[in-house]
């Protein structure tokens, strides 16, 4: 008997994390999304996206880009926090978080790379007056 009740109780406490694990991870969807939309929408009415196209001649879309930004943030922030609700240990999270972020920055390099080939052949073909 003793050990069906500590079976129980595991599987309570495991039952209990795991929900709240996924509804602070799906809170954090919502909010994430929330305060991105928020942000865009104040950055749009302040125009600062025509301020900065008129001073600095810009034509990046700065309010898109913030309000993504920290719209990510947000979900990040909220899965590592459901994570350590899970039990998984902080170093092993920040090792998936190095591991993610260099396997981000290898993929902007294979896009890169295809650009800079095509720049050069490009330049190439200019002085030598093929085109």
């Amino acid at each position: 008997m003793n050990t069906f009740q500590e079976y129980t109780s595991f599987l309570n406490n495991a039952l209990i994390q795991v929900v709240s694990a996924v509804t602070i991870l799906i809170l954090g969807l919502l909010i994430g999304r929330f305060l991105g939309k928020l942000s865009y929408k104040i950055l749009n009415e302040l125009e600062i996206d025509d301020i900065l196209t008129k001073r600095l001649g810009s034509i990046v879309d700065i309010e898109k880009y913030i309000g993504k930004l920290l719209q990510y943030a947000i979900y990040v922030i909220s899965a590592f926090y459901s994570f350590r609700i899970l039990g998984f240990p902080i170093q092993s999270l920040y090792y998936l978080f190095l591991l993610i972020i260099f396997l981000v920055f290898i993929f902007i390099i294979l896009e890169v790379k295809d650009y800079v080939y095509n720049f050069c052949i490009g330049l190439f073909l200019i002085n030598k007056s093929f085109l």
